[in-house]
């Protein structure tokens, strides 16, 4: 779901199934059935095909998805989809489900920050980094440690829209640029 584009339907759909979920307290079943929905229809081509194929009718789409689903998932996300199918909009589920999860986070004073370095660093190091990000964002940090050699030293915080590079490449690159001039 990385590289999906949340658009504005996307968000208000989001929003009203995590609306939906804080009413009934099932804000983290939802999270786990929208991901087992997601997981089912990624596995199946033919589930795919059929989905995106606007010359199944809605009625029929809604059936598929009742029979697969009506026994593994809450009613009311059952309905959820069946709107989506409805209102021609279930071809943005990942971007709902991916901006769903944003929602839950941000109830939850929880931050994902992807950190990029050029070797791993040691528990501490990575303890320590994540208790600064911790108290510069005001906000639990869930880390992914990714390495990069490329970048030569420094770190890269990449979190929402922002990236954050003191990378020794991207200084190189920027000393190189000023000196070009």
């Amino acid at each position: 779901m990385e590289n999906t584009n949340i658009t504005k339907s996307s968000k208000i759909y989001a929003q009203s199934l995590f609306d939906i979920a804080l009413e009934k307290n099932v804000v983290e079943i939802f999270k786990e059935q929208l991901f087992q929905i997601s997981e089912t229809i990624e596995n199946s081509a033919d589930l795919k095909v059929v989905m995106a194929n606007s010359a199944v009718s809605v009625g029929k789409k809604s059936e598929i998805i009742t029979e697969i689903f009506s026994e593994k998932i809450d009613n009311n996300l059952l309905s959820f989809l069946k709107i989506l199918i409805d209102k021609n909009r279930f071809s943005e589920l990942k971007a709902i489900i991916k901006h769903y999860c944003y929602l839950m986070q941000e109830k939850q004073n929880i931050k994902e920050v992807e950190i990029i370095c050029a070797i791993e660093p040691n528990n501490d190091t990575k303890n320590n980094i994540v208790r600064i990000l911790e108290e510069k964002l005001h906000r639990k940090v869930t880390p992914t440690w990714t390495l990069d050699e490329d970048i030569i030293a420094g770190l890269i915080f990449k979190f929402d829209d922002n990236v954050i590079d003191t990378s020794i490449k991207t200084k190189i690159e920027n000393l190189a640029r000023e000196i070009s001039r």
